[in-house]
C-alpha cells in the first residue's frame, strides 16, 4: 500500500511548494489549508504521516495534532514552523504526539529524507504491532495446548492408576460388585457426574452405582443393550463390557463432559476391561 502524507498549512504557496517537491515521490500527497478542513479529511481518509504548520488561524498546529490523534492514532506527526517558539514546540511534542520538528525554510533533500524516514517508521511500527498480535495469539494457542496436554496427562495417569488399583482388588479377591462400584466412582470423577451405572448381564443381573442411586428407565434400557458397540444418545454413553467374546455387562454414564473422545477412549481402554474381568471371574466362581 502506497503511503499517504497529509500537509496542513494556511499558506497556499507553502502547499504548492510541497506538492511540487514531492511530485516524483512514491507517496499520495494530500493538502489542507486549515486544521478544520484537515480533520474533515482525516475522518474518511486515514494517513500514515501528518505534517502541520504550527501557527494557523482559528486552530493552531498543536490543537489540530491533538485532535488528529483520535482519527489517526498511529500516524507519524511532524511540525512545520518558521517561528522560534520553544513553548509551542514543546506543547506539540507533549500533547500532539510529535515525532519531529521541521524548520522553515526547509531543505528539499532533508524534507524528502525526513518524510521517507517517517513512512519507514510507520511501516515498522505497524509490522511490530502485527507481530505482537500474532505473538499474543500464538501464546494463547500454546497456553490452550499446554492445558489440554496437561489435562490428558492427568487423565491418562489417573486411568493407569485406577486400572492398577482395580486389578489389585481383583488379585486380592475383592467382590465383583465392590469393583463395579469403585469403577463407577472413578468414571463419575472423570465425567463430573454421579449418574454412572454398571450393569451385570448374567446371574442376578444387578445394576450398580457407587452412591446407590436408582437408575432411570432410560438407563435400564441402555444397560440392557446386547450389541458389541458403544452406544451414544439421549445424553448418555453405553459401553459394552466384554471379556474375550463374552458379554459381561454394560457401563452407562452421562456424556455431558469436555474432551468426550479422549475420556471415552480411556474408559473403554482401562476401566471397562477390568470390570469385565471381575465379572468373568465372578461368573466362573458362581458356576453361572
Amino acid at each position: 500500500m502506497d503511503a499517504k502524507v497529509l500537509f496542513v498549512d494556511d499558506e497556499q504557496n507553502v502547499l504548492d511548494s510541497i506538492n511540487r517537491m514531492l511530485y516524483s515521490e512514491e507517496y499520495e500527497v494530500a493538502l489542507a489549508s486549515s486544521g478544520a478542513s484537515a480533520l474533515r479529511f482525516l475522518a474518511g481518509n486515514p494517513v500514515q504521516v501528518i505534517v502541520s504548520d504550527m501557527r494557523m488561524p482559528e486552530m493552531n498546529g498543536v490543537e489540530f495534532l491533538k485532535q488528529s490523534r483520535s482519527l489517526c492514532p498511529d500516524a507519524i506527526r511532524m511540525v512545520l514552523s518558521g517561528q522560534a517558539d520553544t513553548g509551542s514546540v514543546m506543547d506539540s511534542i507533549n500533547y500532539g504526539g510529535i515525532w519531529r520538528f521541521i524548520a522553515k525554510p526547509w531543505n528539499d533533500d532533508d524534507m524528502k529524507l525526513t518524510i521517507r524516514n517517517a513512512v519507514d517508521l510507520y511501516e515498522k511500527e505497524t509490522q511490530r504491532k502485527q507481530l505482537l498480535v500474532e505473538l499474543k495469539d500464538k501464546n494463547e494457542q500454546l497456553k490452550v495446548l499446554n492445558e489440554s496436554l496437561e489435562k490428558k496427562v492427568r487423565e491418562r495417569t489417573m486411568f493407569i492408576s485406577e486400572e492398577n488399583r482395580l486389578l489389585g482388588m481383583i488379585i486380592g479377591g475383592a467382590d465383583a460388585e465392590i469393583i463395579a462400584r469403585e469403577a463407577c466412582k472413578t468414571v463419575g470423577i472423570l465425567v463430573g457426574k454421579d449418574d454412572v451405572f454398571i450393569c451385570k448381564t448374567f446371574g442376578n443381573k444387578g445394576i450398580y452405582n457407587h452412591l446407590n442411586l436408582s437408575p432411570s428407565d432410560e438407563i435400564k434400557h441402555l444397560a440392557a443393550l446386547s450389541d458389541k458397540e458403544t452406544w451414544r444418545g439421549g445424553g448418555y454413553y453405553s459401553v459394552p463390557l466384554f471379556n474375550a467374546e463374552y458379554m459381561m455387562g454394560r457401563l452407562v454414564f452421562s456424556s455431558a463432559f469436555d474432551d468426550a473422545k479422549e475420556t471415552l477412549n480411556g474408559i473403554r481402554r482401562n476401566i471397562a476391561p477390568i470390570v469385565a474381568i471381575a465379572f468373568s471371574m465372578d461368573k466362573i466362581a458362581t458356576g453361572l
